[in-house]
């Protein structure tokens, strides 16, 4: 039974850029009280924390600079995934998939919408697929620029 004959019908597919409101920042290092190899003495602020230990000694005071970018508000951990909204019976419904999550805000539109958001735009596909949604489903090129990240 296709999706036509069970009364379903795709109203729209969006890609959605949302922040990561609790992201890990472990992959650049961690505060701590005690240090490591490649410790960085750390003043500002959590004086709990007197150290920041980078996860890669090599790249401790880069990574150091961009964690504390990041508490000052300057790029956020984000998540992109694609939803569809689908009316059944005419009732609006909407899937989504699971997204990929911990991209750097600042990693530039053509990564975070192209790259990632046409995956999540075909993983999407595969979904409604595996419902028995095979058509009426706005191809990548269709789907509103504008509406990419709302």
């Amino acid at each position: 039974m296709s999706a036509v004959q069970t009364g379903v019908k795709v109203k729209e597919v969006k890609i959605v850029v949302e922040v990561d409101t609790y992201p890990d920042l472990s992959h650049l290092g961690e505060f701590s009280s005690t240090p490591k190899e490649g410790a960085i003495a750390h003043h500002r602020g959590l004086k709990a924390y007197k150290y920041f230990n980078p996860e890669n000694p090599e790249y401790g005071q880069q990574d150091y600079e961009r964690v504390l970018a990041h508490n000052r508000g300057e790029w956020q951990m984000i998540g992109v995934y694609a939803e569809a909204y689908l009316v059944v019976n005419g009732t609006t419904q909407y899937i989504r998939t699971p997204g990929l999550w911990g991209i750097e805000s600042d990693s530039g539109p053509d990564y975070i919408e192209q790259e990632v958001g046409s995956q999540e735009y075909q993983n999407l596909v595969e979904i409604l697929a595996a419902l028995g949604i095979t058509e009426n489903i706005p191809a990548w090129e269709d789907v509103d620029p504008a509406k990419h990240g709302e």
